[in-house]
């Protein structure tokens, strides 16, 4: 699906995932199966002070001639904490074995910012943030590819344990907007699927 979560995410903001066997969940209903990901949560520094660090990393790949770039920064004080990461991807078709050139050049862009706050010893908040920009998306065998597709993501949550009448108390909030628009003009798709015109 073009339009989910964890088509956007980068595995360098993962922390784990855990996969939940269908077809029926008691949590999440009926599905053949799940997927649980947990991003990495806001770090603490927990020697006291303000601490910063950043990661950049560059890599190629000559089949299809990719590109891809990140950089990341985080850092926190003994009770806040932030983290935030940019990362450009860029490829063009990919070349197979036998010579056969698959229609699968992408340009994506993602932007993740998260900040979590110690409200006391035992609440703490964190709100997320994911931008996605996508375009010039193409997928081998399938009909549709992206010409441009931009998501926003905003989440937060609110956690609290030992309470009166509680022992963990999690809320959760999140909003998405997706914007997509596709089709199935591009020549290398209708090279790849003939069928396309033959329709009309």
């Amino acid at each position: 699906d073009l339009d989910t979560v964890i088509s956007k995410i980068n595995s360098s903001n993962i922390d784990n995932i855990i996969i939940i066997k269908g077809p029926f969940s008691v949590r999440y209903g009926p599905g053949f199966s799940f997927l649980d990901i947990e991003s990495l949560p806001t770090p603490r520094n927990k020697e006291g002070g303000f601490d910063a660090h950043g990661s950049t990393s560059l890599n190629y790949r000559t089949n299809s001639q990719g590109w891809q770039g990140q950089q990341s920064f985080w850092g926190g004080n003994a009770d806040w904490g932030f983290r935030m990461s940019y990362d450009i991807q860029s490829a063009g078709d990919y070349v197979s074995g036998n010579g056969t050139k698959l229609p699968s050049s992408f340009n994506n862009h993602f932007f993740n910012f998260a900040y979590g706050m110690d409200l006391s010893s035992n609440s703490s908040i964190e709100v997320k943030y994911l931008h996605v920009q996508q375009s010039n998306v193409l997928f081998p065998g399938l009909l549709t590819d992206i010409n441009g597709l931009t998501s926003d993501a905003f989440s937060a949550r609110y956690k609290a344990t030992e309470g009166g009448w509680y022992d963990q108390l999690t809320l959760d909030t999140w909003v998405n907007t997706t914007r997509f628009n596709g089709d199935s003009s591009n020549p290398e798709t209708r090279q790849q699927v003939p069928q396309l015109d033959n329709i009309f």
